[in-house]
């Protein structure tokens, strides 16, 4: 059995300058974290008017990916699986014996490039767990590109490398919250704004469609501009904000994946969407919930710098009684788990030979990032509708502020977090926009999902 690294701080900065040289100029974003290493999925350094994914891989030192065993969880398995993440977040009922069906509620999720594998590693997943098919072949997973085609991108090169582990990552988190919704994966042609945004807005268009999540982004600055994203037909708002503006769809995006230091990232920081933050979710086996959290030190958050507060029907839900920090859009919502150190069960198939950072083996892999996060929300928001515990159709993140308290954020449709921060040594002068507290904070939001209420 592996065990957790017990280096000292000197030598592990050792250990990571050695492995970080070997990385030198792959992007990968090695770091070794308390007890493991992790890489970026997708690599750093996107051009403006891209974005990348938000999943990181738990890894050995040389940054090869690696199931680790970890602390104890509920099963005293090695990582998160979708019964441990249900009773994390309260999401309880019994599980359908095959997934989907006609009219069962869709989850919708966009990235970018082919995934070959997808149905092949969703199915090795869901039987692992007992979730019950999905297939193709059943209607209960369909996959298309950008526009709703049958004709799929490819993934060649060096750039589209970690997107078939967000893709992964994805189906996996949203089959866990919600096994008896039917999944449409919309690959987009690449990584750019302009292609992603299009991928987002056919996913909203889709039958029966509940949520759409997006484990993704870039820096904002662009994302207003026509160069970025064609003006919407019957649209007199140009670039790519308005492609994700969906009133009766809950839009999930992720935050990010490098703290607060990295800056707003678009589409979070659009106001009609549910930006998902990110937590360290620990298990205790106390009375009562039996899980803790923290907010995770690599959440994104932050103030927009071109989008305003969230606002419905003219009402302000981020207002300044709760956020007092940002006179614009502030990051984020919502929040789940999203540490590598605390990552979710993902399988991935056999990888192509020689791919930096892989190790060419099938199997479970341990997966983190706000990547996690944002599926496993929108996943909740399906099971919501398909069990009936909701029937009011979703308008942004409406619902969940409707649940909070207009003075202090808290909610008791959720779990508030009030420790941890993603402000690193530079922090935000100990504001709540790079840390934690009670009620409403950037890293978290208004907090973790405490059953399907406020969804």
């Amino acid at each position: 059995m592996f065990k957790f690294l017990s280096v000292g701080a000197a030598a592990a900065a050792v250990i990571l300058s050695g492995a970080s040289a070997a990385f030198a100029g792959t992007g990968m974003d090695l770091k070794f974290d308390r007890h493991v290493y992790h890489v970026a999925a997708c690599a750093m350094g996107n051009a403006p008017g891209t974005a990348r994914c938000h999943a990181r891989v738990v890894t050995d030192n040389k940054g090869n990916f690696q199931a680790k065993p970890r602390s104890k969880t509920a099963s005293g398995a090695t990582f998160y699986v979708p019964s441990e993440l249900r009773a994390a977040y309260n999401i309880t009922g019994a599980l359908p014996s095959v997934g989907g069906g006609t009219g069962a509620p869709v989850i919708a999720i966009v990235d970018a490039y082919g995934y070959t594998a997808a149905a092949a590693d969703l199915a090795t997943y869901r039987s692992q767990y007992g979730l019950g098919a999905c297939t193709v072949a059943s209607g209960c997973l369909t996959i298309v590109n950008q526009t709703g085609g049958t004709k799929l991108p490819t993934a060649t090169g060096s750039t589209p490398q970690g997107w078939d582990v967000e893709q992964a990552l994805d189906l996996d988190m949203a089959s866990a919250m919600c096994p008896q919704c039917n999944i449409v994966l919309v690959q987009a042609n690449s990584a750019s704004f302009s292609d992603l945004a299009t991928a987002a807005n056919y996913a909203a268009s889709i039958k029966n469609v509940v949520a759409v999540s997006n484990s993704y982004g870039g820096a904002e600055t662009g994302s207003n501009s026509s160069s970025s994203c064609a003006t919407l037909a019957g649209q007199t708002t140009v670039g790519c904000e308005p492609y994700y503006n969906h009133p009766g769809i809950a839009v999930t995006v992720s935050s990010g994946d490098q703290g607060y230091a990295a800056g707003p990232q678009f589409p979070a920081s659009s106001p009609h969407v549910i930006a998902v933050g990110g937590t360290t979710l620990t298990y205790t086996g106390a009375a009562g919930r039996g899980y803790t959290e923290a907010a995770w030190a690599d959440a994104g958050s932050g103030c927009s710098t071109l989008y305003g507060k969230l606002t419905v029907n003219s009402t302000v839900l981020q207002n300044s009684t709760i956020d007092p920090f940002c006179a614009n859009r502030t990051i984020a919502d919502v929040s789940a788990v999203a540490d590598p150190n605390t990552g979710v069960a993902v399988y991935l198939g056999a990888f192509a030979a020689g791919s930096k950072g892989r190790n060419g083996t099938a199997g479970f892999y341990i997966v983190g990032g706000t990547s996690a996060a944002a599926p496993l929300v929108a996943g909740i928001y399906g099971y919501a509708k398909a069990t009936g515990a909701v029937t009011a159709a979703p308008n942004g993140a409406s619902t969940i502020y409707a649940s909070a308290s207009a003075t202090t954020g808290a909610s008791p449709n959720l779990n508030d977090v009030a420790t941890g921060t993603n402000g690193g040594t530079a922090g935000c002068g100990g504001t709540a926009i790079c840390t934690a507290r009670a009620g409403y904070d950037g890293p978290t939001g208004l907090g973790t999902p405490n059953g399907p209420l406020p969804f």
